[in-house]
Parts: C-alpha cells; sequence; structure tokens
C-alpha cells in the first residue's frame, strides 16, 4: 500500500508522512512550504517534492514586517494541487491513494481518478458553509466585521468533498457538520490525531499554592478568547495566573486591554520543544473555542498530564470523558468555563486525579503511529492494494 499526500504547509499531514514513510508506504509528500522550512520533519528528499513560491514570499514579506497579498494563500493551494495533479499524470508508477488536505486536491483528486487512484479528501475542520457560518454569527456578536473566506476556496472545497472516494475528519463534532449540509455519513471516516508522546510528556510538578491556566493558540475570536478572559476574570483564587501562548491577532487587541491585566502573561508564540514545560507546570488547559476540527494542543497537553477543558466545539469528547480527564462544556458558556476552573482550582487532588488520566488517556488512544496504522486500514478498506 502506497500514498501520495498533499498539504499546503506542514500540519498533521507532515506527521503522518513520517510514519509512513517509516512502514515504506509513503509514495510521496507534496508541500506548499519550502524545503528548509521542513528539515525538521525528517522526510527523506527523495521523496518530498515542494511548491514553494507563494510561501517563500509571504515567509519574506513577514519578515519585513509586510502584509501578504490578498489571494496568496489561494494561489499556493492552486500550485501544490498542480504540482500533485502532474505527479499523478505522469509517474510510470502510481501510488494506491491520494490523500490531498482540503483546498489541494481540486485538479489532482480528479486526476487520480482518472487514472485509477483513490482519492481521499482530508479536511481538519468543520464543513466549510459550517465554518462560514459560525465565525460569521461570533464575528457580529463582538461587533466585527466576518472575516471573507474567498468564494473560489469555498467552491474547491464542495467539489473536492463531491470527487473524493472518503473524506476523513479528526472529530465526530466535525463529521456532525458534513453530515448537516447533506453529505453522505457512509463517506466521512472519524480519525482523531495523534500526539507526539515522545516529545510531549510530564517534565516537572505542578506548582503549590498556585493556580496556573494555560492557552495555546492564536488569540483570535475563533478561539474564543473574549470568554477564557472574561471567565479568568470571574475565578477566584489568590493566587491565579492565565498564560496565553500564541499570536495575538488585531480583532482581539481591544479585548486584551479591556480585561484585568492582573494575573495574565502574554508569552506569544514559542518555540514547540518549549510547550511541554508549560503544559506540565499548568493545572489546566483551557481552549474555549467557537470552531475547530481537533485541537492538537489538547492532546500534547493532555500527554504531559494536563487536564483539559474545552468546548464541544473543540472535539474534544474524541479525545476524553466529561468530568473524567477534564471538563467539556458548551461554546461561549462562560459560567461553565468559570465553574470547572473553579472546581480545580478548589481542590487539588482532583486536579491531580485528572492528570494522572489524561497521560493515561492519550497513551490509550497511541501517537501518530496509531494514527497512520488506523488511516491504512482504511484505506485498505476502500482500496485493496496492487
Amino acid at each position: 500500500m502506497k500514498a501520495l499526500l498533499t498539504t499546503p504547509g506542514r500540519f498533521h499531514i507532515m506527521a503522518l508522512a513520517r510514519e509512513l514513510q517509516q512502514s515504506d508506504s509513503l509514495f510521496r509528500v507534496v508541500s506548499g512550504f519550502p524545503r528548509f522550512a521542513l528539515k525538521r520533519e525528517h522526510i527523506d528528499p527523495a521523496l518530498l517534492v515542494t511548491s514553494p513560491f507563494y510561501r517563500t514570499l509571504q515567509f519574506g514579506l513577514g519578515r519585513l514586517g509586510l502584509p501578504s497579498p490578498a489571494g496568496l494563500a489561494f494561489r499556493s493551494n492552486v500550485s501544490v494541487d498542480r504540482t500533485a495533479s502532474a505527479i499523478l499524470a505522469n509517474s510510470a508508477r502510481l501510488p494506491d491513494v491520494y490523500m490531498a488536505l482540503s483546498q489541494t486536491g481540486t485538479l489532482s483528486g480528479k486526476t487520480a481518478k482518472s487514472v485509477g487512484v483513490t482519492y481521499v479528501c482530508d479536511r481538519g475542520s468543520t464543513h466549510i458553509l459550517e465554518q462560514q457560518s459560525l465565525l460569521s454569527e461570533e464575528y457580529r456578536l463582538h461587533g466585527r466585521e466576518p472575516p471573507r473566506i474567498d468564494p473560489r476556496s469555498v467552491e474547491r472545497e464542495l467539489i473536492e468533498y463531491e470527487t473524493s472516494d472518503m473524506i476523513t475528519v479528526p472529530s465526530g463534532f466535525v463529521r456532525r457538520t458534513f453530515v448537516k449540509h447533506g453529505v453522505t455519513p457512509d463517506k466521512i471516516v472519524v480519525v482523531p490525531y495523534g500526539a507526539n508522546l515522545s516529545m510531549f510528556r510530564p517534565t516537572s510538578a505542578k506548582p503549590v499554592g498556585t493556580f496556573e491556566v494555560l492557552f495555546v493558540g492564536a488569540l483570535s475570536l475563533r478561539k474564543g478568547i473574549p470568554y477564557l478572559l472574561e471567565a479568568f476574570s470571574k475565578l477566584r483564587h489568590p493566587r491565579k495566573r492565565l498564560t496565553l501562548i500564541g499570536t495575538p491577532l488585531r480583532e482581539t487587541e481591544g479585548l486584551l486591554r479591556a480585561f484585568p491585566k492582573a494575573g495574565v502573561r502574554m508569552l506569544g508564540p514559542i518555540a514547540q520543544v518549549k510547550l511541554a514545560d508549560y503544559m506540565s507546570a499548568s493545572h489546566v488547559l483551557v481552549l474555549p473555542s467557537i470552531e475547530e476540527g481537533l485541537a492538537l494542543v489538547m492532546a500534547e497537553a493532555m500527554a504531559c498530564g494536563c487536564p483539559i477543558i474545552a468546548t464541544k466545539n473543540t472535539g474534544a469528547e474524541d479525545l476524553f470523558a466529561d468530568a473524567d480527564q477534564g471538563f467539556i462544556v458548551e461554546a461561549r458558556d462562560v459560567a461553565a468555563l468559570v465553574s470547572r476552573m473553579q472546581r480545580l482550582a478548589d481542590d487539588p487532588d482532583l486536579t491531580e486525579r485528572m492528570s494522572i488520566k489524561a497521560r493515561a488517556k492519550i497513551e490509550s488512544i497511541g501517537g501518530w503511529s496509531d494514527y497512520a496504522a488506523t488511516l491504512l486500514g482504511h484505506f485498505r478498506r476502500i482500496r485493496p492494494p496492487r
């Protein structure tokens, strides 16, 4: 069984590529990132194909502090799509399965099917129409102009959903949004992401006498930052601290200024190798997102023994059980966020029990090797090896 993979950047596809490479199941992986940005992925150069012009331009403009032109990401997706299509059309030997991250398989997915290769569309977020609806509603609630998803991107996604032989998604939450928008349930396969269990593990004991709350991700409306800030301001603890790790966005600058700064520290983005230390030293990771597929930071934090409080819209139900390894709440429910944080802050023994169960749960789910093995099982089910 050989699989060709396509992704505009890295994402979970590169973790999958590494695992497939180890089992000699990787045909090629195509990325929109330049090779220098993929060195840490340890992919055999002979199996790595890049289409990097637009992403390299984006990186360069970012380093100069200049904004990227509109449509640059769209052009990168199209470029990656065309590169993958050319590989499928011109290779003497073909893969069994072609798996493309959504928006990079519009042309290449059709090419795959024309040469007898099974096409799998991988979608890391909710159905694009549901994503558009959820984000538009959230921005309007905060008096902001909703983000505009390029209509061409919407069109590409819908074509891919229709063309593909299978759609892989990371959570039941995402699957429900596809069914809601008319996709045949049997076409959708849920495969939760893994975690790097060697990188993410407990590295220190949690501090005593304080209550450390952690957030990792973009400081955005999509991630529910206003609800976290409000909930933290209502949490009762003499030595509480909220650590925000991620890039602040212009849309939340005013909100960040509006809430008390006492006990809140903003670290900005940090190297992934340092995340385990912050997760290990935190009593809880809170992820109050409005829309996610399955946030990787949840599995990573659990691997470090950090309990989770997350909304149903993060895919949390596919990672842990409510009130066992953490708490699952409704999106936008500030009172629930306060209540669950308060329970952990008032009961260190509960925090410790959840910490132990969180690590054990992730170990039972497995890392990226289990993720790859599960996908290969689905590939073999819909396409016996040549």
